[in-house]
């Protein structure tokens, strides 16, 4: 019951993950390895995709429920705003429910996104490890990117012209509400 209550502590420390430190690429080394996995045995497979979609979901909505119980910045880093978070959203949604729609959002926005937030892990929460926002820190990221290789590479997801507009469409309005919305209540959602 004590870890428990450290791992969902709310009083901010200093984080003290190293980047590049023997942590960090043990991260990276576990992150290649399930790529090279995808790439070489996986085949299109409906219980793979509800395993990752799941996980997505779960880590999600653990964190949320950990920024709204323990109210730490709620409003300025707990919104379900930062690219990466919709992108995992998106994709535990279109992996778990089959939505082709998000998992072509999810896999554009989240190939890239995952792979520069695991490469260079900036934006960690001010907690000493073990804490609830770094373990969904690199699994959220980590089956992101797994999620985005599924389905670009396995499942081979094509963005046709109305995909393509919909991305375009769907990011330009999140940039621009983003832009207001730090704005109006000093956050920096992206």
């Amino acid at each position: 019951m004590d870890f428990l209550k450290y791992l969902f502590r709310n009083t901010a420390e200093c984080s003290d993950f190293n980047i590049f430190g023997l942590a960090h690429i043990t991260i990276l080394f576990i992150g290649i390895l399930g790529i090279v996995f995808i790439l070489k045995r996986m085949n299109v497979s409906r219980k793979f995709e509800r395993i990752l979609g799941i996980v997505l979901l779960a880590q999600q909505i653990i964190l949320y429920t950990w920024y709204l119980r323990s109210g730490y910045k709620l409003l300025t880093e707990g919104l379900p705003l930062y690219h990466c978070r919709v992108a995992i959203i998106l994709m535990g949604i279109g992996l778990l429910f089959n939505k082709s729609i998000c998992r072509k959002l999810g896999s554009m926005w989240g190939l890239i996104g995952a792979v520069f937030a695991l490469i260079y892990p900036s934006g960690l929460d001010p907690f000493l490890f073990p804490h609830i926002t770094q373990f969904s820190f690199f699994i959220g990221h980590l089956f992101l990117l797994w999620g985005s290789v599924y389905c670009i590479f396995i499942e081979c997801v094509k963005f046709d012209k109305k995909d393509f507009k919909t991305a375009i469409y769907f990011t330009n309005i999140y940039h621009v509400s983003m832009f207001i919305l730090n704005h109006i209540i000093g956050s920096n959602y992206g």
